[in-house]
């Protein structure tokens, strides 16, 4: 049997420490879960663009991805098809 590290790599996401500081040029686009929306997992098009935090690279998300809500008691997911 595979276990899932064994064919994805698994990220939990860019832990913010504080709130991020909301821009309107430059930065990055913040994906909450909030953003993922019912059973289908689409992902709207009104995301906040926030202040790129440092080393935030490595949790950018890429074509392909699936975002999962590890807090959830449903399973609701939503695959990048950038």
């Amino acid at each position: 049997m595979k276990l899932l590290r064994d064919i994805a790599e698994v990220r939990s996401g860019f832990p913010f420490r504080v709130r991020p500081v909301r821009v309107t040029t430059g930065g990055c686009r913040l994906v909450q879960m909030r953003d993922v929306k019912g059973s289908y997992g689409a992902i709207l098009g009104n995301l906040e663009t926030v202040e790129a935090p440092a080393n935030w690279e490595h949790q950018r998300l890429r074509t392909g991805d699936i975002v999962l809500d590890r807090k959830s008691t449903r399973l609701n997911s939503s695959h990048l098809g950038i």
